[in-house]
């Protein structure tokens, strides 16, 4: 593999905005932790609660069921939160591996121009 002007100063521009993407990804998935955080939170205080109701009148094997039915909305909220969690570090981890790519590919070419 040969590389010439413009395709290395087209690999160090992608290697650029990559680590440009990869620094915004890393940032953002802050907020996916804390939001996942969140409903998990929201979810067991409400189940929990929902639980203790019906726990005062019905068998507890039924208690728990129903709590479970009172709360599914949240449930919901809480896989789709985790959804976009692991979404958003699958993107983390493929802009990784480009950035990888291009820096291996930026030392293959220096060391084929000899470029110290």
């Amino acid at each position: 593999m040969s590389f010439d002007y413009t395709s290395i100063k087209d690999i160090a521009e992608n290697y650029t905005r990559r680590l440009k993407d990869l620094g915004a990804a890393q940032t953002g998935v802050d907020e996916y932790y804390e939001s996942v955080a969140e409903k998990e939170r929201d979810y067991t205080k409400y189940k929990s609660k929902r639980y203790l109701i019906h726990k005062t009148d019905k068998p507890v094997t039924e208690a728990k069921l129903l709590s479970e039915s009172d709360a599914a909305d949240l449930k919901y909220d809480l896989d789709i939160a985790k959804g976009m969690l692991k979404a958003a570090l699958g993107r983390i981890k493929h802009l990784e591996k480009t950035v990888n790519a291009c820096q291996s590919f930026l030392s293959l070419a220096k060391a084929q121009m000899n470029i110290r």
